[in-house]
């Protein structure tokens, strides 16, 4: 949807602004990682404030790379 396109396009000019090279990659949303790892929202909300599911934080929403879910699924976790 455009209004996550044009929060992506503000994060990538704050980092460029700052000097830091953006992350590039694919980034997922709370859905899909559900999808993915087969948890519920609960269970995410609970990985990731224990720091186990890294996640970046724009304009009130969650996203997660894609290679950081890779990771939890070949490490095996699931609930």
């Amino acid at each position: 949807p455009a209004d996550i396109k044009s929060a992506r396009l503000q994060y990538l000019e704050k980092h460029q602004q700052a000097g830091i090279s953006p992350v590039t990659g694919l980034w997922l949303d709370n859905q899909d990682v559900m999808q993915k790892l087969n948890i519920s929202a609960s269970t995410l909300k609970r990985r990731r404030m224990e720091g186990i599911i890294p996640c970046t934080r724009i304009k009130g929403k969650y996203f997660y790379k894609e290679s950081d879910i890779q990771s939890a699924l070949r490490n095996g976790m699931r609930q």
